[in-house]
């Protein structure tokens, strides 16, 4: 089976833009492009405060142990549900997990088996 795997940037506007730019010219010259998962923040404070070592917890529970609910996963987690509500609903936001609909719970699916970090200089 195949891993999943996004890489995390962390690099200035000015670089995701020419990103951007570089492999839109490809594509409009008729290149093939690998296609890849990218997270973008703007600097290492920002990515520090969103990804947390709690959320990279649940992120590893959530791909694990399969939880059938957020309520669940913070009986795993032992952690209180609303902040265990709170990260997976900011996870689910990221794109880094999703959220399947069962009735009256919600569902957390790890999308990525791994997450690779980058900073550019």
């Amino acid at each position: 089976m195949k891993t999943r795997e996004i890489t995390i940037l962390v690099e200035s506007l000015e670089q995701s833009g020419k990103r951007f730019v570089e492999k839109y010219e490809k594509i409009k010259g008729g290149k093939k492009i690998k296609e890849e998962e990218i997270l973008s923040f703007e600097d290492i404070d920002t990515l520090r405060k969103v990804i947390t070592k709690e959320r990279l917890r649940l992120l590893r529970l959530i791909r694990t142990k399969k939880p059938k609910t957020i309520y669940a996963l913070s009986k795993i987690a032992e952690r209180p549900y609303p902040n265990v509500f709170n990260d997976v609903k900011k996870l689910g936001e990221l794109g880094l997990i999703e959220l399947g609909r069962e009735k009256h719970a919600t569902e957390p699916t790890a999308k990525y088996d791994s997450l690779k970090i980058a900073i550019q200089l």
